[in-house]
């Protein structure tokens, strides 16, 4: 898990260096690639094969997401209070369905929250 972990966050972490922004088609808006997002992503996609796949391929799920929901940010949880709102999209990685959560600041910028793969239903 290890590994994996730090094979994320060495191929994410010069995006979030550069301020890397890509443009969701979904949203019609550039997500933001941030170092927060990419250690929150290497936590939780370092956990199975399919999400670190998935997470490698950051940006062109970034790029292909689809919008399933929005939710307010609930003050239960720390690392959303940052946020406005948090927008829950779907993707497709190599046949495994992905999650990708993005946090919508109250500037309106968007950034990249986490990326995982779902299990097959």
């Amino acid at each position: 898990m290890r590994v994996r972990k730090s094979t994320i966050i060495r191929k994410l972490m010069p995006l979030a260096e550069a301020k890397t922004k890509i443009y969701n088609k979904s949203l019609k808006k550039n997500l933001e690639i941030t170092a927060k997002g990419v250690k929150e992503t290497a936590n939780h996609a370092s956990k199975s094969k399919p999400s670190t796949l998935a997470a490698l391929d950051a940006k062109s799920q970034l790029r292909k997401a689809v919008v399933v929901k929005r939710t307010a940010t609930h003050s239960n949880n720390q690392n959303n209070l940052k946020f406005s709102e948090m927008i829950v999209m779907r993707g497709e990685h190599e046949g495994n369905p992905t999650k990708v959560t993005v946090g919508r600041k109250r500037t309106d910028r968007h950034l990249l929250y986490c990326i995982t793969a779902k299990k097959k239903k």
